[in-house]
């Protein structure tokens, strides 16, 4: 059985942590196609109006959701975008 399909970029520095999302996204019946960042650089490069959400991690050391949320608004992206914590 194949899940929903889910295009999504994760702002996390912790591999281990967007595991864990990852797998609570397929236990609730999505089948995601994602990418993993953790800088501002790899944040921009894959930042892409066709993506279905973007969940980010609130505190990094180099770059924080905040700061992920305003780019994305200043590039007039309408992508759900989802803080995470823990």
């Amino acid at each position: 059985m194949t899940g929903r399909p889910l295009r999504l970029l994760i702002l996390e520095d912790r591999p281990e942590d967007a595991e864990l999302a990852l797998r609570e996204l397929r236990r609730a019946g999505f089948d995601p196609s994602w990418r993993r960042v953790d800088d501002e650089a790899g944040f921009k490069a894959n930042l892409d109006p066709e993506l279905d959400l973007v969940l980010a991690d609130y505190h990094q050391p180099q770059f924080d959701a905040l700061r992920a949320l305003k780019l994305m608004q200043d590039a007039g992206l309408e992508i759900p975008f989802v803080i995470v914590s823990g």
